[in-house]
């Protein structure tokens, strides 16, 4: 047993050496073993491994694994010991690869509490479905593992749209009888058509213009529309009025450019609806604390300075059932106010000729030194979609949104700032708020940078499918699905439940002086870098002062480079979740480790208990200058089980919690650690946005 002992030991210092035969004969073994050590040179490898290490890194006996020195539930230490388990761990009741419950259930690896699989979220009626829209919104509906929105299969044509969930584009209302369709008809009716020379406002002499009856109504009167080209700008002070046109594919306004919106609110509860608003300023503009203001079956389109603003004061506005399309500079802007979308789309938002924003949603507090100083933006934003903006799809800044049941995607980078791109961002600027943002239920997709970049706030995300994001065009770094940064003097909390991340590069979930809860997360198919580098499923580490903390429970990594969950100074728990077929660094094929805890200065405390760990390149867990709380955890076909170092004076080891297992396919035994002096992963760089528009 000590021959063997050393000999494996020596097999991964000449492994280290560099020197992997490439002959069929070895093979299996150069997959398995090729990532453990830092190249030296050495020659002796080759006998070593054929000779002595039968079937070197096959699946069928795993290196680390294969010396029975210890029961079940035991650890062999490198001395040939075991260590027993805690009687702590001794009474537990699940077997490997499940996580004991405080009711006394089991959890499996893998799967949430609640009996879901990781990647999926429970519906109030407890039905499991895949993260994302809702089953009735996805192609393939709940049978599907991942949803793909309904959407029609091309682009809607110019004025026309359609919502997630409907495969067909339709325009935004209908247009009803002449001459004034379904406008309902009240007492005090005024109306308005341009092809009529003017009149008194009412059905048989309308006026010509908006303005016109504008002037003359009273309060909480219906303007009816009819079909017409109404070239000017609307004013509209002090009247809670509704504005009704026919439909938007007859009713146009093109606004002048006297005024900064080609329709303006500065009043209470009023209402616009079945128009299409075009011109060389903003679209419809509200200020001065108008609340109760409706905007709806509108189409908004060919405004530079943005297609709706919120702002000079604090507003309320809704927005239902609005199209707004080639637009510049944003889709809706609002400053310290609060703004409800409902099925709507935004689309086609194109930078200023300056080459700033281009952003779908834009959020944020007032600044201007007034009494309402530093009060945030809110946004509800529901059954609606957002593509082909650039910049960002929602940025809120120190403000709050909440998004749901949505599909953000499409996202490109603006010119001035090539690392843009991001679909939602969130971080404290101008004034020193943290934001909020909730995300249920949505997708976000084919963004740059990172699908969420979110700073120095609180956060939470639920069902969320975020998918195939793209390196910055430029620098080609990053690529995220989430990344989420902290600080000590700001402290971040960030919570992901029952959603998912499907291939990105770099890192799938990112996270940096941040205290972090993924329960019932699916990372898959995390990619490295454009240089190379990484390619994490999770990783959290310190940032600007504060340590971090992360627990992840009922998860699954699958499919990732280096490293599945690297913990670097921060303490992290482990819980029923598996992690399973890390792949080393492509080139230098370094790591390929499923966890791998990380300490310098003060240890951290970290816990593995419950979890799967499968067919690593390299070690199950690799512990360095750090103690891990080990129990109840299945290391199965892995290169190396357990891998413990001691790099700056804290000692790498295990606390044997009792339960765990080691082996590959039928051969299944006690576990062995030990210490191969292998190379230390590398913290990635959180790349933060410091400013709007960085």
């Amino acid at each position: 047993m000590q021959l063997r002992r050393l000999v494996l030991k020596l097999a991964g210092y000449f492994f280290e050496w560099g020197i992997v035969p490439s002959t069929s004969t070895t093979r299996s073994m150069s997959r398995a073993l090729r990532g453990m050590l830092k190249p030296v040179r050495g020659a002796i490898a080759l006998s070593v491994c054929v000779g002595l290490v039968p079937a070197c890194g096959s699946p069928e006996e795993p290196l680390g694994g294969s010396d029975q020195g210890c029961p079940a539930g035991g650890i062999e230490l490198e001395d040939g010991s075991c260590q027993p388990p805690t009687s702590s761990g001794a009474v537990a009741t699940c077997p490997a690869a499940e996580l004991e419950l405080e009711d006394g259930r089991c959890q499996p690896a893998g799967v949430q509490s609640d009996g879901c699989e990781a990647g999926q979220h429970a519906t109030g009626d407890g039905a499991c479905v895949a993260a994302g829209l809702p089953p009735d919104r996805c192609v393939g509906g709940p049978s599907e593992e991942e949803c793909v929105p309904l959407l029609p299969a091309e682009p809607c044509a110019f004025g026309s749209f359609a919502l997630p969930g409907e495969e067909q584009c339709h325009e935004v209302t209908s247009c009803g009888a002449d001459p004034w369709g379904d406008i309902p008809v009240e007492p005090d009716t005024l109306y308005v058509d341009a092809a009529h020379a003017g009149g008194d406002g009412s059905e048989q002499a309308p006026w010509s213009t908006i303005q016109a009856a504008v002037d003359a109504a009273q309060h909480d009167e219906i303007i009816a529309i009819a079909a017409g080209t109404y070239a000017e700008d609307v004013h509209i002070v002090g009247k809670a009025l509704r504005l009704w046109g026919r439909c938007p594919s007859m009713v146009e306004v093109v606004g002048q450019g006297s005024a900064f919106a080609a329709i303006r609110i500065t009043a209470d509860r009023v209402e616009l609806r079945g128009l299409r608003v075009t011109g060389p300023a903003t679209g419809v503009g509200m200020c001065c604390g108008s609340k109760g203001v409706v905007l709806e079956s509108l189409h908004i389109h060919g405004t530079p300075g943005g297609a709706v603003q919120v702002a000079e004061g604090l507003n309320e506005t809704v927005l239902r059932n609005v199209l707004i399309e080639q637009v510049g500079l944003y889709g809706i802007f609002a400053l310290g106010s609060i703004v409800n979308v409902e099925a709507s789309v935004i689309r086609h938002v194109s930078h200023d000729s300056n080459g700033w924003f281009g952003d779908g949603i834009i959020l944020e507090p007032i600044y201007d030194g007034t009494a309402h100083h530093g009060v945030p933006a809110t946004l509800s934003l529901q059954d609606s979609l957002i593509e082909h903006t650039t910049e960002s799809g929602v940025a809120a800044i120190s403000s709050d949104a909440v998004i749901e049941r949505s599909v953000v995607r499409d996202v490109d980078p603006i010119p001035i700032s090539p690392e843009s791109g991001d679909c939602i961002v969130s971080l404290p600027y101008f004034v020193p708020r943290q934001p909020s943002v909730i995300v249920r239920s949505s997708i976000v997709e084919r963004c740059q940078g990172s699908g969420l970049a979110l700073a120095r706030g609180d956060f939470e995300m639920v069902g969320v499918a975020v998918r195939d994001v793209l390196p910055f065009s430029v620098s080609g770094e990053l690529g995220r699905g989430v990344t989420v940064t902290g600080s000590a003097d700001q402290p971040t909390r960030f919570q992901m439940r029952g959603s998912r991340v499907d291939r990105v590069l770099e890192n799938g979930v990112g996270l940096f002086g941040v205290d972090g809860l993924l329960d019932g997360v699916l990372v898959r198919d995390v990619a490295p870098a454009t240089s190379g580098q990484y390619g994490y499923g999770v990783s959290i580490s310190p940032y600007d002062g504060a340590p971090g903390t992360l627990t992840v429970l009922g998860s699954r990594l699958e499919g990732c480079h280096e490293v599945g969950l690297v913990s670097f100074d921060a303490d992290v728990n482990v819980l029923a979740t598996a992690v399973v077929a890390t792949s080393p660094q492509p080139g230098t094929e370094l790591w390929g480790d499923g966890i791998s805890v990380f300490g310098s200065g003060e240890p951290p405390q970290a816990r593995v208990a419950g979890s799967l760990v499968t067919h690593m390149a390299r070690a199950g867990l690799s512990v360095f200058d750090v103690t891990v709380n080990l129990g109840h955890t299945k290391f199965e076909c892995n290169a190396i089980d357990l891998n413990t170092e001691t790099l700056q004076g804290n000692q790498g080891a295990l606390e044997n919690a009792g339960g765990n297992v080691c082996g590959c396919g039928t051969d299944v035994h006690g576990c062995k650690q030990v210490s191969s002096q292998i190379g230390v992963p590398t913290p990635p760089d959180p790349k933060e946005k410091e400013g709007f528009g960085q």
